[in-house]
């Protein structure tokens, strides 16, 4: 999300009047969001698959993200940093979920851990 405009265009943190903190909170609450979904992240991968995982936590990620302009224009900043968790928790499994181990046998195993 830009949260500056460039070259004359207003962004998100122009136009709703965020101050540097609200950012700043915003920015945290992803990062927040994107931490605490890495290790379950990589257990779901191994109990359902990476294919599943990938699918589940990027649609969480994209309707979290979709939604945060209107969280702004209706909710304001608890909205916003709300979604941008969610949108950090659905972003957090996606590379755990690219190495996990396909489920097979012991081969499949030694050459992804290799």
């Amino acid at each position: 999300m830009a949260m500056q405009g460039t070259d004359g265009i207003q962004g998100m943190g122009d136009l709703y009047n965020f101050s540097n903190f609200d950012k700043g909170n915003i920015f945290a609450a992803w990062g927040w969001g994107y931490t605490l979904a890495q290790m379950p992240g990589g257990m779901v991968a191994q109990l359902i698959g990476a294919k599943a995982t990938w699918k589940y936590s990027m649609g969480i990620a994209a309707v979290a993200s979709l939604c945060i302009p209107f969280g702004a224009a209706l909710g304001g900043i608890y909205v916003v940093c709300f979604l941008s968790f969610l949108s950090g928790v659905g972003q957090g499994p996606l590379c755990e979920s690219l190495s996990a181990p396909p489920r097979g046998g012991r081969v499949a195993v030694l050459v992804c851990a290799a």
